[in-house]
This record gives C-alpha cells, sequence and structure tokens, in this order.
C-alpha cells in the first residue's frame, strides 16, 4: 500500500514517563477507530508500529487483518509508538509476514487497534465491526507459517494451475484436470495438504466468518510466500465437496467450510450458492465455529445483513451484560421478529442435570460442546415439517424475563426411551457412531409398545425416525420410502459384516439375513451419513405406541406437545403448575399436522396456555 496514503491525524496515546509499556488513550466518540502504520522491515528485525486515531468516515484506504488469536500465553513483543505492547504470537507472525521491506503498510488488527482492556470500547467497536471490514480495500487472511504443499516444492499458485481448470464465469464449478493414473498419487497429497491446511485453528474460528464475509476482497495467506485469492479458495473447496471419492478420502469437513464461508452476501456472489437472510438461521449454520467469550456466538454474527431488525442490531454488543441476558435478549426478539417459536428448536441441554439448574429452560444458549440436530430451525423445514400446521399462537415474556408463555396442547407421553449408550464393560460412550446407532436399533426394536407391530413395519418407520434430523431425505413418495429402507438395511448389513453391536450380532438384523439381503442395494454410507447425528439424540416411545427421537435429556413421563408457532412437536417436563422445557422432537406420523386434525375436527386435545420457566 502506497506511503503517500498514511493518514496525518496525530496519534491519540498517552506515554507515561515511568513506564515503557503502550498506554492507550480513550476514543473520544463511538464515530473514531484506531489505524496502525506498520513500518518496514525484514528477517529478525523487530516489528515496530504506531497507531492513529481517525474518524471512519475519513480513514484513509487499509488492509484488515482476520486471523486466530491463538496461545493467550504465548506472547511477543512489539514497539508501538516506541513503546512496548505485547501481542500473541500468531498476530505476531501476521505482522512479520504482511510487512514490507520498504513501505508503510496500513491495516487495522482488532487486538492493537481495540483496547481489549477497555470493556466500554469493545462494546462500541463491536458494534461498528461490520463497517470495518466493509470498508477495507481488503481482508488479509493469515492463516499461519506452516505450509503443508512444501514437498511439492513448487508454489501453491502453481500447484492449483495444474490440478484444476481455470474457473470460467458461466461454469457452476471448477473441474479437476481429466485424471490420469500417474497423477492420482499426487492429488492424495494435494489433498491430504490441503484437509491439514484447512484444519487450521482460523478455519475453526467464528468471528472470521463475519471478516471475510464483509470483505471486498480476501486474500489467504500461509507459509513464508504463499497466497490464494479466498473465492478461489473455496472454489476448490467446493470441487473437492463435490468429488464423492476425494470428499469422504480426504477432506471430510469441506461441507462445512462452504456452508459458512458463502453467508455474507459477498462471499455468496459469483457460482458459488449461498447467502442467507435470516439470523436465527444465520446462527445455525455457524454452530460449529469457536468463540472464547460465549456472547460473541451473536456479537460476531452483527455485521450480518439479518441481524438488522427495523433498522437497528438484534442484540446491542454490550460486554458489561450477562451471558444469560445477552441470550435472553436474542430469543425474545427472534420471537417477536419471526412471529413464531422457532427459535426454541434451537434449545439442547447438554445433560438432565441441565434442567434442573435456574437458567430458564427456553432461552438457547447455543452450545458448542453439543451439536444439536436440526428439527425445525430452518424456514425451509415447514414443507417437512409443519406440526401445528400454521396455527399462530400468542407469546408472552412475565416482568422478570423467566417465564415464557406459550398456547398448545399435549397429544402424548413419553413411555420409554433409549437411554446412553455404553460400551461393554468400561461404561464410558462411545466415539463411534456405529455403537451408537446400533444401541438405538436394539433399544427401539424392544420398546414395550412396539411388541405387536411387525418386524418390517417396525423397521420402515425406524428407517425414517432415526435420520429425522435430515429433513431433505424424509420420504415423500412410495419410491423414496423405498429407497431410503434400502439404504437404511445396507447401513445395518454392513454392521452386522463388521461386527458392531452392543447386544448380539443377530440384534442388527432383527427381520433375518436372507430377507434383508433381499432389501440391500444401495451404499451403505448414504445412511450413515444421515445418521451421524444419532450421538446427540435419544429415540423414544410414546404411550400411545409412536416412535421419536428428541434431545438426549428426555426421559419416561415428559410430555409431547404441538406448542403454535412450532414447526415441530416440542417435548415438555412438568413441575408443578409449569413446565420445563427439553427440546424438539421428531415423532413419526405426527411431523405435517397429523395431531392439529384431530385438535380442530375431533376435539380431542384441549387448548391450554403452559408457563415454561
Amino acid at each position: 500500500m502506497a506511503e503517500t496514503n498514511r493518514p496525518t491525524a496525530p496519534s491519540q496515546v498517552r506515554l507515561e514517563e515511568d513506564s515503557d509499556n503502550y498506554i492507550y488513550e480513550s476514543l473520544e466518540s463511538e464515530d473514531q477507530m484506531r489505524v496502525l502504520e506498520l513500518y518496514p522491515g525484514q528477517d529478525e528485525e523487530p516489528i515496530n508500529c504506531s497507531l492513529t486515531t481517525v474518524k471512519r468516515i475519513d480513514a484513509p484506504p487499509y488492509e484488515a487483518l482476520s486471523y486466530a488469536w491463538g496461545d493467550h500465553t504465548d506472547r511477543k513483543e512489539i514497539r508501538c509508538d516506541g513503546k512496548q505492547l505485547t501481542i500473541t504470537r500468531s498476530l505476531y507472525d501476521a505482522l512479520w509476514r504482511i510487512r514490507d521491506v520498504a513501505k508503510v503498510k496500513l491495516l487495522w488488527a482488532d487486538a492493537i487497534c481495540i483496547n481489549q482492556a477497555d470493556r466500554q470500547e469493545r462494546g462500541h467497536q463491536v458494534k461498528h465491526m461490520g463497517s470495518i471490514y466493509f470498508s477495507a480495500e481488503r481482508v488479509l487472511v493469515w492463516v499461519g507459517l506452516d505450509n503443508p504443499f512444501e514437498s511439492f516444492q513448487e508454489s501453491f499458485e502453481s500447484l492449483v494451475n495444474r490440478f484444476f481448470r481455470p474457473r470460467k464465469l458461466h461454469e457452476h464449478r471448477v473441474r479437476l484436470v481429466d485424471s490420469r493414473v500417474k497423477n492420482e498419487a499426487e492429488m492424495g497429497i494435494f489433498c491430504r495438504a490441503l484437509a491439514y491446511l484447512i484444519h487450521r485453528p482460523w478455519f475453526s474460528r467464528l468471528w472470521v466468518v463475519q471478516e471475510v464475509g464483509l470483505g471486498r476482497s480476501a486474500l489467504v495467506l500461509f507459509g513464508i510466500g504463499e497466497q490464494i485469492d479466498f473465492d478461489s479458495f473455496l472454489m476448490i473447496i467446493d470441487c473437492v465437496e463435490s468429488n464423492a471419492n476425494l470428499n469422504l478420502r480426504y477432506i471430510s469437513d469441506s461441507g462445512r467450510i462452504l456452508n459458512t464461508f458463502v453467508l455474507f452476501p459477498r462471499r455468496a456472489r459469483n457460482e458459488l450458492v449461498g447467502g442467507v437472510d435470516d439470523f436465527l438461521e444465520v446462527m445455525t449454520k455457524t454452530m460449529a465455529q469457536e468463540a472464547s467469550d460465549h456472547r460473541d456466538y451473536i456479537y460476531a454474527l452483527l455485521g450480518h445483513p439479518s441481524a438488522l431488525v427495523d433498522g437497528r442490531l438484534i442484540v446491542q454488543p454490550d460486554y458489561t451484560r450477562s451471558e444469560l441476558d445477552v441470550f435472553r435478549q436474542l430469543t425474545i426478539t427472534l420471537v417477536e421478529h419471526t412471529q413464531s417459536l422457532r427459535v426454541l428448536s434451537a434449545v439442547c441441554h447438554r445433560a438432565d442435570s441441565n434442567l434442573d439448574e435456574p437458567w430458564p429452560t427456553w432461552i438457547a444458549t447455543w452450545d458448542r460442546e453439543i451439536m444439536p440436530v436440526s428439527l425445525g430451525l430452518f424456514r425451509y423445514d415447514r414443507q417437512f415439517y409443519d406440526a401445528s400446521a400454521g396455527f399462530d399462537g400468542t407469546y408472552s415474556v412475565d416482568g422478570t424475563g423467566e417465564v415464557l408463555r406459550v398456547e398448545g396442547f399435549v397429544f402424548d407421553s413419553v413411555d420409554e426411551c433409549t437411554g446412553e449408550t455404553v460400551m461393554p464393560g468400561d461404561g464410558v460412550l462411545p466415539e463411534s457412531m456405529d455403537h451408537v446407532f446400533a444401541h438405538h436399533l436394539d433399544c427401539a426394536m424392544q420398546f414395550k409398545a412396539w411388541r405387536e407391530v411387525p418386524v418390517q413395519q417396525r423397521l420402515s418407520e425406524l428407517s425414517i425416525v432415526m435420520c429425522a434430523g435430515r429433513p431433505l431425505i424424509t420420504p415423500r413418495t412410495r419410491q423414496q420410502q423405498q429407497d431410503l429402507e434400502s439404504a437404511f438395511t445396507a447401513y445395518r448389513l454392513s454392521l452386522y459384516e463388521n461386527h458392531v453391536s452392543l447386544s448380539g450380532n443377530d440384534a442388527l438384523l432383527p427381520e433375518g439375513m436372507a430377507a434383508a439381503q433381499l432389501n440391500s442395494g444401495a451404499d451403505p454410507e448414504l445412511y450413515r451419513y444421515f445418521a451421524r447425528r444419532l450421538p446427540y439424540m435419544e429415540s423414544f416411545s410414546t404411550a400411545t405406541g409412536m416412535l421419536g427421537v428428541g434431545r438426549r435429556c428426555l426421559r419416561p413421563g415428559d410430555i409431547c406437545c404441538i406448542l403454535f408457532g412450532s414447526n415441530v412437536p416440542m417435548i415438555l417436563r412438568p413441575v408443578g403448575s409449569r413446565y420445563r422445557l427439553v427440546g424438539p422432537a421428531y415423532i413419526y406420523q405426527v411431523a405435517q399436522g397429523e395431531a392439529m386434525v384431530d385438535y380442530v375436527i375431533g376435539e380431542k386435545f384441549p387448548k391450554q396456555t403452559f408457563e415454561i420457566f
């Protein structure tokens, strides 16, 4: 960046004579920001810089840095306005890599340009973070000094040109170069290196989604001199994602990368499909991204266009507020804004004991330690899940902010459930999703309410219920049902062959080997993919013999309800005259409003108001 673009305003910093440490001076107003001037240097020369305060509207052209903070205890010193300033090694490495040997570079980096010790300033600056990245000339994405492609002894750009055809504007995807036997080994090495790169900490952080999403353009930097345009990088990931062989063998996380980093309009352009205009969906699609401060689960996404409700931010960033207050405000605002109870589908308690804690159970906390299955969270889910048949209810929160009042009715109760899956002998939860599936299958086939139901009918219903978190494959035709059952059977046969069972191998094929082989003709990986969220779910039967899956903390005696304004049934736990929210559920033959027919026509279920606390 040209040195002539340097700001001319004096540096706003107070330097104490008896200290060599850099001391921030408060910003005079919210419309101000600090710009970092990174001075020239090379090799092992110390990093020198200065800070200049300007109004955002008057800021000179600058580049905004996007990076993962890394280990807060691993710190390095730089000189800022002649004083000592300590920063994380990750940021130090980024500045070392970015600085020019001859020119001053103008940058914005949050850890330096925001006084992190001033909670009020942090809140004010976070509110304008979107504007800062949106206005930057370019976003520089620092992934780290590691270069997993070193073994090729050629640049990353050269490798991309060799393995991928140039992208044409009218094409949906970049395409792999025609496969030749002599290139297969190299392609495998390339994909393993690519997998290593996207598992670097930057790709798992939440703040970076907004940072690259708002930038006019973004440049990925890693190693000593490697770089690639971020949109082109996404195109490569998209190509790998579309190639089932490469995706399954090398980069199973490619789908998450794509779904996450195309959420903002500027990254959703070109041929990549993306862009979301619903803040609840943005929150849900970024659940795999991490933030050290739980309030940042919301604050880090406030630059998204959907975060504006009637011209105001859906939540005002304020680090003096508690997590409970922040999550409560978001939940209430989403209920009011969407005029629905979709946000209740985001409720996912870590354990049954959470229902005994004082925190209101209807407030979604977006806990990263558990990955809830999406049941009714997305707007498109309504074509598959419409348990309340479009009925709108009235919602209110009491003056204390502790109790949510909603309308609906009770249609059943939980009779039996699978409980925790344990490995034989060691009493610990298994890491293998295959064992979890086997446990769910074995328990569900033995539910008392199902014992008189023919085996094949039970298996047919189970094939739907055990992948209920994947609404796009919920059968709508008889052929789709047969295809799903075939994949379900193929998966069970593959587990049988690998002796994956907790109570005898025959439990995997209750219809018998001969019948299973007749009904198996699909790829077992298809159903394994759909059933991968079962470790976070619990199968159950109801008092009337229906089958469902819900949150792991549900227990016998919990009630199955239709809450007006929710796309899926909700499980509540009675406590005196009030209720605790266990979470959403999928219940076979209730997902499309079947219970509402009895409510409206048969007047079978009385309407009531639930006070959930």
